[in-house]
């Protein structure tokens, strides 16, 4: 049986959620620099050091992105990505962490109300999955890129024809990871912070 304070955070996942999509919807340029995807990453041992509190005046650059998981989820996590288009979420546990199966647990007890209430796919793959963050982005950019070519332009000529697939990142800096040369990243923490109140 859920407690009281599960049921509660599982009430306000979906109203932020859909918050966040509506605002990201509404407002991809210029405030979410036309992301396609956005990123979040909660760094090893988060849990034990971060707490986030919505009446902060401002935002924090180097807790932005922790500052993501306890508004949405209502707690940090450890070592784990979390990527978001506009139809999925996608969520990773990295090969470094050591309490994978914790994050697995509990980002799964988010995955059907997502589902039912928002009408996206949640997914949550721990470390054994051998899915990378990169090959993550890589593959949920690469749906796009069909969306987004011309017809009649070919593979080959696509990535001349085509604009890159924009990658938004919260905090101070992008997440160490080498995207597609078709790709980049660039900086939406100013619109998170305007969605959860922290500005």
């Amino acid at each position: 049986m859920r407690s009281s304070e599960e049921k509660s955070q599982l009430k306000k996942f979906p109203k932020r959620l859909q918050s966040f999509y509506a605002n990201w919807s509404k407002h991809q340029s210029p405030e979410w620099m036309d992301a396609k995807l956005v990123v979040f990453r909660a760094p090893p041992s988060s849990r034990y050091w971060c707490a986030a509190s919505s009446s902060r005046d401002q935002c924090d650059p180097d807790q932005d992105s922790l500052n993501f998981f306890e508004w949405l989820f209502g707690e940090s996590l450890d070592d784990a990505y979390i990527v978001l288009s506009l139809t999925e979420i996608y969520a990773v546990c990295t090969d470094g962490n050591y309490d994978c199966s914790y994050n697995a647990k509990f980002l799964s007890s988010f995955t059907d109300v997502a589902k039912k209430k928002v009408g996206v796919d949640f997914v949550v793959k721990g470390k054994d999955s051998g899915r990378t963050l990169r090959e993550t982005l890589v593959a949920m950019a690469s749906g796009f890129r069909r969306q987004m070519r011309p017809p009649g332009v070919k593979e080959k000529e696509k990535e001349k024809e085509m604009e890159k697939v924009v990658v938004g990142f919260i905090g101070d800096k992008a997440p160490d990871v080498e995207l597609a040369k078709w790709m980049e990243w660039k900086d939406v923490t100013d619109a998170f912070c305007r969605v959860a109140g922290y500005k």
